[in-house]
Order: C-alpha cells, then structure tokens, then sequence
C-alpha cells in the first residue's frame, strides 16, 4: 500500500537474470540432498548450555583478531558507500539492514563448518569473506528490486553527477547559484540556477557527506549584496567503528 515502515528493508532477495528453461533430466544427486539433510542434523545437536533454572542460553562467540579486523574494514566501506554523494535514498534502508546481516550470515557460515571441522570456538577470517561475498550478492540483488519497484531517482542522478563536479575541484565549490548552473553539468540540471540550488539543498539534507551553506555576501565591487553558495564533500573517515570486544 505505499507505506515505508521498513518492512521491505528486512528481506534478502534472490533475484537472478533470467535464463532460457530447457527440459532436463538432470537432478539434485543423492548424495547432495544427504550432505544437505546432514548438515542441519548436525546443526541441531549442536550442544546448547542452559541456565539454572534449565532454560537455554545464548552462547557467546568471538572472532577471532584477523577476522574482526576484517569485519571492521568491511563495515567501514559499506557505510562509506552507503554515505556517498548519489548514492540511491532509497537503498539506505536495506543497506543499514545488510550491515547486521553480515555477522548473522558469517555466524550461520562458521556454524555449518564448524560441524564439519570440530568444535565450534569462534567465527574465523575465511568465514568473513564468505560473508562478504554473500552480502555483495544481496546488495545487487537489493538494487534490482528497489530500481524495479521505484525506478532512478533524479535527485541520485543529479547527487552523481554533482559528486564528480566536486571531486574534480578538491571537494569544494564557491560562488553564485548563477554561476554553479552555468559551470554544473547534469543531463538532470533544472533550467534555473534557484531550482538547482533546491534541489541541492534537498539531497544535502538526505546525505552526510555533502555540506550545504547559502546566504548573502558583501560583494565590494558592486555595492551590494549577492546570493552565495558553498559545496563541500565532507571526509567521513572511520565510519563503521565496533565494540572493542568484537562478540557475536
């Protein structure tokens, strides 16, 4: 019914391109289907401890050190890419979903190895990149289904656009609305330099990372006073930080 209650943040979505169907006689092999079947019976004997009162208790699980640093590093640059300049508003939403997917997935990844390997002590490096692979996997995914139900915003497009107009001048612009509209290239420019200034306006206030000021400036030369713009790219640095404990 249109309503944004995050509801559709929460799903991972398989949605694969279409292939050409054939008929086959090709099937899932007998041994597949009980390597799988074994898989979740070993799974569920895993040893669970209980309280006093005989109720089952969560069990703490660490990574280990080069794991967490992996984890840590990959966080960081999902949010800087969830925080870059034209990156889609819609797609923020499943994106900080993703982020708490990634230690669940890589619990469940270490879980099925562990089975296969010994006792299950704590979450390691390959279980991360394993993770990581899946959680990319997700995101397109993610993207196809919103692209698909919402199409592209312009407002992402003309954010994109903008993010390389900044880089290219060190992250910083100064001057009058007249002037960014003449010197800003976008297929998705408005035709006057005051809806271009609204509509910069509004993707600064959906994105951290670009800063917005506007007012008026003395200017000595002609006696007066003109409309003044400052675009900046801030450095959003170590974003991503988790607890030093680095539990699941």
């Amino acid at each position: 019914g249109g309503r944004e209650d995050g509801l559709l943040d929460r799903f991972l979505f398989a949605y694969p391109e279409p292939v050409v169907s054939e008929w086959s006689f090709d099937e899932i092999s007998h041994k597949a289907r009980d390597q799988y079947a074994n898989l979740y019976r070993q799974l569920l004997e895993l040893p669970m401890t209980t309280d006093e009162h005989g109720e089952p208790e969560p069990k703490r699980l660490d990574f280990s050190p080069d794991a967490k640093a992996v984890l840590v590093d990959t966080i960081r640059g999902h949010r800087r890419e969830m925080y870059a300049l034209g990156f889609p508003v819609r797609l923020k939403g499943p994106w900080s979903k993703l982020e708490a997917y990634l230690a669940r997935i890589a619990l469940i990844l270490a879980a099925s190895r562990a089975v296969n390997e010994g006792e299950l002590e704590r979450v390691e490096t390959k279980d991360i990149f394993a993770a990581v692979v899946l959680l990319d996997y997700f995101k397109d995914m993610a993207r196809r289904v919103h692209i698909g139900l919402h199409g592209e915003s312009s407002n992402d497009r003309l954010a994109k656009d903008l993010a390389e107009f900044l880089q290219e001048r060190g992250g910083l612009w100064e001057g009058q609305p007249a002037e960014l509209h003449v010197q800003f290239k976008s297929d998705y420019k408005p035709e006057r330099a005051n809806e271009l200034t609204k509509r910069l306006k509004a993707v600064a206030a959906t994105t951290p990372i670009l800063e917005f000021e506007s007012g008026d400036r003395w200017i000595k030369d002609l006696g007066n006073k003109r409309r003044f713009l400052r675009l900046s790219l801030k450095n959003v640095g170590n974003a991503g930080n988790v607890g030093n404990d680095g539990a699941v």
